[in-house]
């Protein structure tokens, strides 16, 4: 059973604004959209066009500002920077200091906005685990417990259960590359699982799904 939903808000709204929460950098003046692997191709120029038209006359002069796709290639990233995005997203409420939320404007918006929002979160911190024998499930990785929780009652909105799990790993530190080469000790988060199995991976698939098969 389906919750009830608000007005505002379109799907390619919801994706921009999920995918920042997901795999996005809020900087001092600009908000940054990050790409990885085979996703990049085909996310990133598809996240440009959307951010070029959901920021449309957010410019501070009027003129057309297409929001282009950087390569960085040493990191196997590219990248949608904008500081009209940025604009955006403080509206939404997400910030530098607040970002792996749920925005309240999403929580009360329409169902293509929450439909879109839950889509790219997923695609872009979320996975599918397990096999035909174990069972399969779709898993949403994230350090922060609120953000899962809030992730939890979106999901209740479209009939989705899911169960989360804590502490998967302990806050621990770890070797990691360092961008430049080499590696270096890094101190990780603990990290916590939101888990969808069974009759609800079905409805998973047929009410949200993931940006890319």
């Amino acid at each position: 059973q389906k919750g009830g939903f608000g007005r505002e808000g379109s799907l390619e709204l919801g994706q921009v604004l999920g995918w920042l929460v997901g795999d996005g950098t809020m900087k001092a003046t600009e908000a940054v959209l990050s790409f990885f692997g085979q996703e990049k191709q085909q996310l990133a120029p598809m996240f440009a066009s959307m951010v070029t038209q959901l920021t449309d006359g957010m410019q501070v002069l009027h003129r057309a500002y297409p929001v282009g796709v950087g390569w960085v290639n040493d990191r196997d990233e590219a990248r949608v920077g904008s500081t009209r995005l940025w604009r955006l997203a403080g509206n939404y409420g997400i910030t530098r200091e607040n970002k792996l939320v749920v925005p309240e404007k999403v929580f009360i918006g329409s169902e293509a906005l929450q439909k879109g929002f839950l889509q790219a979160l997923f695609t872009a911190d979320g996975h599918v685990a397990g096999n035909s024998a174990k069972g399969i499930s779709v898993r949403l990785t994230s350090v922060s417990l609120d953000l899962l929780g809030d992730v939890q009652k979106l999901l209740l909105n479209f009939g989705i259960a899911s169960k989360i799990y804590q502490f998967r790993r302990n806050e621990q530190k770890r070797m990691l590359p360092d961008g430049r080469g080499g590696n270096k000790e890094y101190s990780c988060q603990a990290y916590h699982d939101l888990v969808i199995a069974k009759d609800n991976l079905v409805r998973f698939s047929q009410e949200i799904g993931f940006l890319v098969d």
